[in-house]
C-alpha cells in the first residue's frame, strides 16, 4: 500500500509540474483547462492533464486514493469539459467522443461510468453544468 501511495505522490508531482495552475474550485465546479482542482467540501482532488494530445484525468480522495481515472481518449483539439456536481458525480463532456457521467455510490464510495447517448433532457442535468458547458450539449426530446 505504501508503494501505491508513493507512486501516486510521484504522479501528482509530475502532473503538477506540467499543469499551468492549481485552483481551489470549491464554488465553481466546472473544469475547462488543464490543472489541479481541489474541492475542499468533498475532500476531493481532480487532476486534468495532457498525454499525447489527449485529456487525461484522475480523481483522488484526501489520502491520495484513486477514486476514478479516465477511460476514454478525449482529444484536446476538440471542446471538452469536466463538471463535479453536488452529489460527487463527475460529468465528462466531449465534442469528440460524446458525453458520460461517473455516478458516485455513497454506500460503497465507488464510481460507475454511464455513457450518455443522443440528446439529453436538460432537467436531468445540474444547473451549473448547463451554465458552464451548455454549448457542448445537445438538448431535446
Amino acid at each position: 500500500m505504501r508503494i501505491v501511495r508513493y507512486v501516486l505522490f510521484a504522479l501528482v508531482t509530475l502532473v503538477t509540474s506540467n499543469c499551468k495552475n492549481t485552483i481551489d474550485e470549491s464554488n465553481n465546479r466546472a473544469i475547462s483547462e488543464l490543472g489541479i482542482y481541489t474541492y475542499k467540501n468533498e475532500n476531493l482532488k481532480i487532476i486534468a492533464y495532457e498525454d499525447k494530445h489527449a485529456l487525461k484525468y484522475i480523481m483522488l480522495d484526501s489520502t491520495y486514493n484513486v477514486l476514478l481515472r479516465d477511460n476514454f481518449k478525449i482529444s484536446l483539439f476538440h471542446n471538452w469539459g469536466l463538471y463535479l456536481d453536488e452529489n460527487k458525480n463527475l460529468w465528462v463532456l466531449s465534442s469528440d467522443i460524446g458525453h458520460s457521467c461517473w455516478i458516485y455510490n455513497d454506500s460503497t464510495n465507488t464510481y460507475t461510468n454511464q455513457v450518455l447517448y443522443g440528446k439529453i433532457d436538460e432537467y436531468s442535468l445540474p444547473k451549473g453544468l448547463l451554465n458552464a458547458f451548455g454549448r457542448l450539449i445537445r438538448i431535446g426530446n
